[in-house]
Formats: structure tokens, C-alpha cells, sequence
């Protein structure tokens, strides 16, 4: 029955023709086949120059037309390593796990002793994210001395809430700013007879360090005639805006303003 129809003769594809007497090798065909295509997409006169193929593509139909751009540009683009979104508990881990090599513990121990000063300072649990790995490593390896230093916060300031002030500012426990607490606590108490000390402290912890005197006396300065310490009772959170540099008012000065590690 089929031998009374006729087909057409296929046509040969462009530059994949095939030729009987070459016995070229697969290779050598289908690298005749890329430079056909590439001659065809870039408009060349049948030139195998590498430049001349550049040249070409480079024009309206080549590299700069969207729709022969590379596969892997129509892909989407690269997203570098620390612009990857992590959630909240991600970044906990990875803080852990940093802190965690930093104290020379196995990640393990190093849990059970956060969990520990945790359990002692549980508003501290917020500002896990912000906290760099070093200052957790120093407060988590002495959990006995931070429950002691507590103690003292309280018996220090009894109407203040000494869980939420050291989350705003836990490096009033470290050995670099504890030493001057105690310092502060008393020029605050010549300042404001009058009381009040708890809730100062609560919402600005930066007012204990030991150079709280010295802040004061910018205040002043800054605004002549205003009378600083009603206005330091009424808004103690008026100190960060003097204009003195983290350093001068205390080495936990940058945590006040929530500067992410991660």
C-alpha cells in the first residue's frame, strides 16, 4: 500500500546537513551545528571568526536583546548568602551555636546554662537575637554571680522592674559595668531625693553608669534653663540625645539601640 505514496524529501536542518563522503566525528558535527545557530542568531556571513560571532551578537539581536538572553539569566537572579530571610528561632540557633563555640562548651552544656540565666532573667529571652555572642557567653558562664547581682538591683531600686531594665541593657552585668552601678545608684539617689529612682531606671537603664553626673550636666547645657531633673523624671529617655558617642556614656551604650549582630 505504501508504495504508492510519495514523501517529500526532508529538508536538511541549517548547518546540520548531512554529508555522506565526511567522516567527521559526533563532536565535530554538533560544534558545526553551535556555529551555524550562533552565525544565524547573530546575522554573521557565514564567518567562524570568534570576534566577528562576538561582534554580532553584541548587536540588537545578540547578547543586549532580552529574548536571546542566557537561560540562566531568565532564571531569576543570585541572592547572596546574608540576604537569605532565617525566622526568629533560625537565628537563635545560630546565635547559640556561636556562642556556644565562644565559651568552648559543647552546644549541649552551653544550652542548659542559657536556659539557667534564662530562667533568671526571662525578659532577656527578647533581646536573645540582638545580643552579641560574647556577652552571652559571659553571663551565661556565671549564672550563680548574675542571680547575686539581681539580688542587688532589688535591694538597690525595690520599685523597679530589674528583669525588663536589663533586657533593655544586660550589660549592666558584666564585669565592665557592674563595677560602676553601684557608683551611679548613689549619685542618682543625691540627685532626686525625692525618689522615683525605680521607674528612671526601668525605662532608661543608660542612666547607671558611672559618669551619670557628667550626662546630666551636658543635659544642662544643652538646654539652659530648663530644669533637667524634672524633665529626667518625666522622660528619662531624654539622655540618648545627647550627642557624646556610645563610648562616654558607658561600654553597654550601643545596645540601647537595638544593633543586630546577625
Amino acid at each position: 500500500m505504501l508504495s504508492h505514496f510519495s514523501f517529500p524529501a526532508a529538508r536538511p536542518v541549517l548547518g546540520l546537513e548531512h554529508h555522506p563522503r565526511q567522516s567527521s566525528s559526533p563532536a565535530i558535527c554538533l560544534s558545526r551545528g553551535r556555529k551555524a545557530i550562533r552565525r544565524a542568531i547573530g546575522g554573521s556571513s557565514g564567518s567562524s571568526d570568534p570576534q566577528a560571532s562576538q561582534a554580532g551578537a553584541a548587536g540588537p539581536s545578540g547578547r543586549n536583546n532580552p529574548s536571546y538572553a542566557p537561560p540562566w539569566a531568565l532564571m531569576g537572579r543570585m541572592i547572596p548568602a546574608d540576604r537569605i530571610a532565617l525566622s526568629a528561632e533560625q537565628k537563635q540557633v545560630l546565635i547559640s551555636s556561636a556562642a556556644a563555640r565562644l565559651s568552648g562548651l559543647d552546644p549541649e552544656a552551653f544550652d542548659a546554662k542559657l536556659q539557667e540565666l534564662l530562667l533568671l532573667l526571662p525578659d532577656l529571652r527578647t533581646r536573645l537575637l540582638t545580643l552579641k555572642p560574647a556577652i552571652l557567653v559571659e553571663l551565661c558562664s556565671d549564672t550563680r554571680g548574675v542571680a547575686y547581682k539581681l539580688v542587688a538591683l532589688r535591694e538597690m531600686f525595690p520599685d523597679a522592674n530589674v528583669s525588663m531594665m536589663l533586657a533593655k541593657r544586660p550589660t549592666l552585668l558584666t564585669e565592665a559595668e557592674w563595677a560602676g552601678v553601684g557608683t551611679a545608684h548613689r549619685k542618682l539617689g543625691e540627685m532626686f531625693p525625692e525618689g522615683g529612682l525605680g521607674q528612671m531606671v526601668t525605662q532608661q537603664p543608660l542612666l547607671l553608669v558611672e559618669e551619670v553626673d557628667e550626662v546630666v550636666g551636658e543635659l544642662e547645657r544643652l538646654m539652659p534653663g530648663v530644669d533637667v531633673r524634672i524633665m529626667l523624671l518625666r522622660n528619662p529617655g531624654v539622655v540618648t540625645q545627647v550627642q557624646r558617642g556610645p563610648g562616654s556614656l558607658g561600654p553597654g551604650a550601643e545596645f540601647m539601640g537595638g544593633t543586630d549582630w546577625l
